[in-house]
């Protein structure tokens, strides 16, 4: 397992040179993607996978399978719908102290919460970006020849800094996780989502692939495989769920040794 510190250097130790490299590559995938209608991600102990959209004769299958499943729990109503959670989860807790009702919090799902989950990812692009700067003024630094006593000054302030940025970046995506599972757990039982997990299942036998020497190969033969699967089974369909609602799953991946 590499440590915190060991990836910090590894990071450190990129150059912009390769930067913009591996931001050539990262736009050339996102332009295949874009055209192609399919993302990658990679994920840990699996490999790189690429999730490919739906051709039209199964989109309209899952179409037709979700608009059943929907209209058979508005019937029985044994399901909610997003709005009706949100709505439950944002209460306050209450309970009776003494007989009387006290508020002990602020519900299970607060604005706040909703907020955060959706404007980390730009949170984090910004201070990505602003450990790029402090690196390439750290590895300007360190390339001349000699270092005077007030540039190495300099220099332990920027790598300080550096380091902080570092830090918080990786608990930003931690936090981040940990709200994108807890909304997962709120919200999975809603008729959107259990309406989506109906696609899902049709679908992820053919549009989950992984990749290989040879090129592409179903990741699973069928749904009782996937269904049958640990818990990396339920990290993939609920990233290929997120990739069905239009996000960008690559951003929620797992990092590759050596990279952040």
């Amino acid at each position: 397992m590499v440590s915190s510190d060991e990836k910090f250097e590894d990071r450190l130790a990129v150059t912009e040179e390769d930067e913009k490299a591996n931001q050539l590559i990262e736009d050339d995938t996102k332009a295949s993607e874009i055209i192609f209608g399919s993302q990658e991600v990679y994920i840990d102990t699996v490999g790189t996978l690429v999730f490919e959209w739906p051709d039209v004769e199964l989109s309209l299958e899952g179409d037709r399978l979700a608009a059943q499943f929907k209209t058979r729990c508005m019937r029985d109503g044994s399901l909610f719908s997003i709005e009706q959670l949100r709505a439950i989860y944002r209460q306050p807790i209450k309970i009776k102290v003494d007989g009387a009702e006290v508020i002990v919090g602020d519900g299970q799902w607060t604005d706040e919460e909703e907020y955060k989950l959706e404007h980390m990812p730009d949170i984090i692009r910004d201070l990505t970006t602003e450990f790029s700067d402090y690196r390439s003024e750290i590895q300007e630094l360190k390339s001349e020849t000699e270092i005077s006593e007030k540039e190495q000054e300099q220099l332990n302030l920027l790598m300080n800094e550096a380091q902080a940025t570092f830090n918080e970046i990786q608990e930003m995506r931690l936090k981040h996780t940990e709200l994108m599972a807890k909304q997962v757990r709120l919200f999975s039982e809603s008729i959107e989502h259990q309406a989506l997990f109906e696609k899902v299942k049709l679908y992820a036998p053919l549009c989950v692939k992984k990749k290989t020497e040879d090129g592409l190969a179903p990741l699973w033969k069928d749904q009782k495989e996937f269904l049958s699967g640990n818990g990396v089974s339920l990290k993939i369909l609920g990233l290929f769920s997120l990739f069905m609602r239009g996000a960008d799953v690559s951003f929620f991946g797992d990092t590759p040794e050596g990279q952040m």
